[in-house]
């Protein structure tokens, strides 16, 4: 069945990366930031992983799998290239567990799209599996067009906006304000300041 995008909140959910290896790591630099629980199971671990594991919510089991180390978690990554180790995870996942097979996608009921991260602002994009060096292509693409200077300015539409909800203007003018800093984007930061400072004035 085709999967659709979401945005979903981490932060109190309990996560389990079953394998130490390359796809490991980059699965654990993903969500280092956005859980509160993250264990990796593994008899072996990268050693950009090992320096991972310095941070509180990062425990490394180091052994091999079994069935008991699954039930408690909310999502689950496969991130191994044995067979026998993946089959197993899969016939003894909780039936209400995220399950993310590195190994093949459609074994799994989530998928990782390649991204593209300026802050507040994230891009996400999805082949379907179809094709990860299209996936590849076009966030490059994307990263031309969505300069770092994105980050600052996504900060600075957030605080606009932040602004004139809680402005006693009128709906019209609201509407004005939003869509006049998105039509012609303010990326110089004493720009930024002068437009915040005035639009206070206003209030």
């Amino acid at each position: 069945m085709k999967k659709i995008p979401l945005m979903v909140d981490l932060s109190d959910k309990s996560i389990v990366i079953i394998g130490g290896g390359k796809i490991a790591e980059r699965r654990v630099k993903r969500l280092y930031n956005h859980c509160s629980s993250l264990t990796i199971i593994s008899p072996e671990i990268t050693s950009g992983l090992n320096k991972l594991t310095m941070r509180e919510n990062i425990t490394w089991l180091k052994k091999q799998i079994s069935p008991d180390d699954l039930a408690c978690h909310d999502l689950i990554i496969i991130a191994t290239n044995n067979d026998t180790v993946n089959q197993m995870v899969l016939t003894n996942a909780p039936a209400d567990a995220w399950i993310n097979a590195c190994h093949d996608s459609e074994k799994g009921n989530i998928d990782f799209p390649v991204t593209v991260e300026r802050g507040k602002l994230q891009i996400s994009i999805s082949t379907g599996a179809s094709s990860p060096f299209l996936a590849k292509k076009i966030k490059e693409e994307l990263q031309n067009t969505y300069t770092v200077s994105y980050e600052s300015y996504v900060d600075f539409l957030f605080q606009v906006r932040g602004l004139v909800k809680n402005s006693p203007l009128p709906d019209e003018q609201k509407h004005h304000i939003l869509y006049s800093v998105v039509e012609e984007p303010i990326f110089n930061s004493k720009e930024q300041a002068a437009f915040l400072l005035k639009l206070k004035e206003q209030m």
